[in-house]
């Protein structure tokens, strides 16, 4: 059972953990979750989400077990996007594939107003989504971090078994600092002591300094994947062609950085420990879209 938490949170100012107190308030065991991958980038979390669910497909179709999606728009009710997504993640990979239901949603979100606990909109959906995963006894979590890692209402997962850094730069300067050094600071905030950690490949030497001094103050193991991975990268607005370690990878989103992306999600899944088999990879990639991030129309 995978489920996706993927955010978009908005900010302006202040931050705070609180929804760790609802999901404790509510479930005195808190999150039991066997397997979490924090990710800082939505879309490197879309590359990997597919990648897993292909290649638990078999596994899923013997136990019967469906995939869990949550995200910001199952709230607004936007079933345009919900359909969407939906369709760039199953893409005929995994049949037992389901959003959380209306009544669900519903439920879920009387039960984190029950415990008038003062939580802004997205700790709010954050809580909402930890409850309805642990209630569905997911084995994965997928989870994109909202704005920055250390104070992130998804941080309160004690030890996630990867934690991944995606490209940093100056974003958010008034509230994750006025250098790459601070914002990597910031967004290593999610790097829990023992977890394996997986870096961008091409991260800039500052923010990598960064990431791996924490990453050993930690005891994590860190990963950045190498470059020389890839060869013969064909670019064009249709996509990327490139080889990873011998696979031919067709990439449906456009611009190098996005190959890049796609090795950084591809090292997560791997450090995750997760059975990944070639065939996954190459249809994760070629499912995986990205709407209105240098997308053709």
């Amino acid at each position: 059972k995978c489920g996706w938490q993927l955010s978009n949170e908005k900010l302006d100012g202040e931050l705070s953990t609180d929804s760790d107190k609802v999901v404790h308030k509510k479930k005195k065991q808190g999150l039991i979750i066997a397997l979490v991958i924090i990710i800082v980038l939505s879309v490197v979390a879309g590359i990997a989400t597919p990648i897993i669910l292909l290649s638990g497909k078999s596994h899923d179709e013997k136990t019967n077990k469906q995939n869990n999606y949550f995200n910001d728009d199952n709230l607004y009710g936007d079933r345009e996007a919900q359909a969407n997504t939906q369709l760039n993640v199953q893409a005929n990979a995994d049949k037992n594939y389901t959003y959380i239901s209306e009544n669900d949603l519903i439920k879920y979100a009387e039960t984190v107003r029950e415990t008038k606990v003062g939580l802004t909109e997205f700790e709010f959906i954050t809580a909402l989504a930890f409850l309805y995963f642990k209630e569905q006894k997911i084995d994965i979590l997928i989870c994109e971090t909202g704005l920055g890692g250390r104070f992130d209402a998804t941080n309160v997962i004690k030890a996630p078994f990867v934690s991944v850094i995606a490209s940093i730069s100056l974003d958010h300067i008034n509230i994750l600092g006025d250098t790459v050094e601070k914002i990597a600071a910031e967004k290593c905030g999610i790097i829990k002591n023992g977890s394996r950690v997986v870096s961008y490949p091409n991260q800039k030497a500052d923010a990598l300094e960064t990431i791996t001094r924490i990453s050993n103050e930690r005891g994590c193991e860190l990963s950045v994947p190498s470059l020389s991975e890839l060869s013969d990268i064909k670019l064009s607005l249709a996509g990327s062609d490139f080889v990873l370690n011998g696979l031919k990878i067709h990439l449906n989103m456009a611009g190098e950085h996005q190959i890049h992306n796609f090795l950084t999600a591809y090292h997560a899944v791997l450090k995750s420990g997760f059975d990944v088999n070639s065939d996954a990879i190459i249809k994760g990639a070629e499912i995986t879209r990205s709407e209105a991030r240098l997308e053709v129309i």
